[in-house]
């Protein structure tokens, strides 16, 4: 084509950005170097762009090609033809060369081999069951022997709580299962239940399956302890006068707690004879956690009925190993069971009590006497059982558990047992507290049941006594103010010998009747002691008045108002501070006054308190205030 040719047609728009696919006659290349070689022309000689680009691509012929295989990494191998075959699981890269053009592909070679592990015991005991064998299984090829690792978790800590859980096992050649033996560790400590969860590491070797966790639950033997306090009877004081308590400790021991494990035969027929004591084989019941149960949704253990709707089972058995040192050391026993329907409880093989079951023999048929429903069967009812049943060492508890009819539409079982120590020795710290009351209060030894204790103000007191597993009592202390202010008037003339003893009357000739002696703290006996009120103008707030009077110190913290509903009683007595412009009449001072109380009353450690108010008149007022306090007796 020669030059100046125009092209035929106009390329513009998306189109010149398309790629146009062609093929070229292979038999024009050579052997060796080739070149390829375009012209380029415009539509005319005005066009606004142009544009090239080219690719050029051929398909070659294998057919004569031997190329050079290789795979990686280790655990597979290539024939010379490219046939591929792996003896271990993975993903594995095969590459084939051949006269400098390689190409490469991705293989995943999945396992047959899947591990499960399971404990063949998942409740062991410090004091008792000790051991448990857990089982490493593999599915799929046991051709090789290979290792796996495992990982421990939980809250008990091994070589403190157990020991025997290796880092790994090797399952040997040829051998489908490995086992190793977990073993507790009995210490004196009281712990709750502690957890151990042994977990294989899955690699490309095997894939962990559906039984993935070995599960044990170690049962503490040493028994929880719930120290029970008594703070004491209630009792009235002096203020500012040492006093002791008198508190007391009695000791719970839990030995079985509401949803702790249990043993279980809920197959439907009554258990072989001894199942109610000691010594029995106990090996193929169930094990679990209760609540037990079924049909209502909040079970932690479902026992069975037997899969027929209208015939369900009746009866439903538990067991339940605890331990002791020594019976006489125990004064009271009680189980707090929560059941639906009916149940007889067994301590040792002696019958201790029954629940809405009707007397005489008691077989698996026997149902329960009534049907339970509403909160009574979401509710632990409360029994005294006697100490006598327990014995030294290894006890058992069973208990069985009756249906109302086979139609019954739900199964329920929770039990606590508790032991209460006849000692009564504390067992771990005790503290007392105030809980409210005014003032302050000094304890000599918060942490001695027989601690003194020391109250600054008059008024009622509550203290407890907290032990350290967080159960409280608590005592009320009525705190009195001295001199005998303690009982009112009446009692308080009594310790004087008076000319006259009259409430108006001025025995000692001092302008103070023993009325008001008594209400501000003075001596009748004694002239000259008695207790004046002040009344001063505030340098600070002109035409301000300070009126400070003295009363009984109390709890009652009115501030002598009277008609706004914040008066001051006490003993019997009314105290209310009145004013008056002329003597004729006299009104209470919140009444024609502003009035407020100027900070606290200051304890004048007598039993009395001084007060002080702030007086303002109207500020249109001209007049003179007189002030008074008054002390009515009731």
């Amino acid at each position: 084509m020669s030059s100046g040719t125009e092209a035929w047609n106009e390329i513009s728009s998306t189109y010149e950005e398309i790629l146009i696919h062609f093929s070229v006659d292979p038999e024009l290349l050579v052997e060796g170097g080739n070149v390829i070689a375009a012209e380029i022309h415009q539509e005319d000689a005005m066009s606004s762009d142009l544009s090239f680009d080219l690719e050029l691509s051929g398909s070659r012929n294998l057919g004569e090609v031997t190329p050079i295989w290789s795979v990686a990494p280790e655990g597979a191998d290539l024939s010379l033809t490219g046939e591929f075959s792996a003896s271990l699981p993975g993903n594995y890269t095969v590459t084939a060369v051949s006269d400098g053009v390689e190409a490469t592909a991705l293989i995943s070679v999945a396992s047959d081999n899947v591990i499960s592990i399971a404990a063949l015991d998942g409740f062991l005991w410090e004091n008792g069951a000790a051991t448990s064998t857990v089982e490493v299984t593999r599915s799929g090829s046991i051709e090789e022997a290979f290792e796996v690792s495992l990982v421990v978790n939980g809250d008990a800590i091994s070589g403190v709580d157990f020991s025997g859980v290796p880092e790994s096992v090797i399952i040997p050649a040829g051998q489908a299962s490995v086992g190793f033996e977990v073993s507790i560790i009995d210490d004196s400590l009281r712990e709750g239940r502690e957890a151990i969860f042994v977990t294989p590491v899955a690699t490309d070797l095997f894939a962990v399956g559906s039984e993935g966790v070995a599960s044990i639950t170690i049962i503490d033997d040493e028994l929880a302890v719930v120290e029970i306090p008594d703070a004491g009877l209630d009792v009235t004081v002096v203020v500012n006068t040492k006093t002791n308590l008198a508190g007391l400790i009695q000791s719970r021991q839990q030995f079985v707690a509401a949803g702790d494990y249990w043993k279980f035969d809920d197959q439907g027929f009554a258990p072989t004879a001894g199942w109610k004591g000691l010594p029995y084989l106990d090996g193929d019941w169930q094990v679990g956690l209760a609540k037990f149960g079924y049909g209502d949704d909040d079970e932690i253990t479902k026992v069975s009925y037997g899969g027929v709707d209208d015939q369900k089972q009746i009866t439903t058995y538990f067991r339940r190993r605890f331990y002791l040192n020594d019976p006489a050391d125990y004064s009271a026993l009680t189980t707090s069971l929560l059941v639906d329907d009916g149940a007889v409880i067994y301590l040792n093989g002696n019958e201790v009590e029954r629940i809405n079951m009707d007397p005489g023999e008691v077989t698996y048929s026997t149902p329960a006497k009534d049907t339970i429903g509403g909160d009574d069967e979401k509710t632990f009812f409360d029994r005294e059982l006697s100490p006598l049943d327990l014995v030294a060492g290894e006890n058992v508890i069973a208990v069985e558990v009756h249906q109302r009819s086979q139609t019954s539409s739900d199964l329920a079982f929770d039990l606590t047992l508790d032991g209460t120590r006849a000692s009564g020795l504390p067992l771990g710290r005790v503290k007392w507290m105030r809980k409210s009351g005014p003032g302050t209060v000094t304890f000599g030894d918060d942490e001695n049941l027989s601690s003194s204790v020391l109250f600054d103000q008059v008024g009622t007191h509550v203290l407890s006594l907290e032990t350290e597993s967080g159960e409280v009592d608590e005592i009320t202390v009525l705190v009195e103010a001295a001199q005998g202010h303690t009982q009112g008037y009446a009692q308080w003339i009594t310790d004087y010998t008076l000319i006259d003893e009259a409430a108006l009357a001025d025995p000692d000739f001092d302008g103070v009747c023993n009325l008001m002696e008594y209400a501000t703290g003075g001596n009748p006996e004694k002239g000259g002691d008695a207790a004046i009120s002040t009344l001063v103008e505030d340098s600070i707030t002109p035409g301000d008045l300070l009126f400070t009077y003295r009363r009984l110190r109390g709890i009652n913290l009115g501030d002598a108002s009277g008609e706004t509903g914040n008066g001051y009683s006490i003993y019997g007595l009314n105290y209310m501070v009145q004013v008056s412009n002329n003597l004729i009449p006299w009104t209470s001072a919140s009444a024609s006054l502003a009035m407020q109380v100027e900070g606290a009353p200051v304890d004048n450690g007598d039993g009395t308190e001084s007060v002080m108010v702030r007086l303002t008149p109207p500020s249109n007022s001209n007049s003179d205030w007189f002030v008074r306090l008054r002390i009515e007796q009731e």
